[in-house]
């Protein structure tokens, strides 16, 4: 069996390419559900993934306005749903 070693950088850049990938994953699972389930058409997915990336850069973005706990708080407070996640790496 052949080993091979990888450089931090490396490790780095995989890391963010597959966190990218199952972004994407999970997105096109969603829309697949759209389609599938609620039979959305173009119009309403494109929409709906437009608002998703906007309010995305909400918790991304540089000022934070919106954290993950928030997210997290209002789904369990408002409709019963419980999404796990790592609270001390997705603060």
């Amino acid at each position: 069996m052949k080993v091979k070693f990888y450089a931090p950088s490396d490790v780095a850049e995989e890391s963010r390419k597959t966190t990218k990938d199952v972004i994407s994953f999970m997105l096109h699972m969603f829309a697949w559900y759209l389609r599938d389930e609620l039979n959305w058409g173009h119009d309403r997915i494109d929409r709906c993934l437009k608002w998703l990336d906007k309010h995305s850069a909400d918790y991304m973005g540089a000022d934070g306005e919106v954290s993950l706990t928030d997210l997290h708080k209002m789904l369990v407070d408002e409709v019963g749903i419980k999404i796990d996640f790592d609270k001390e790496r997705m603060r």
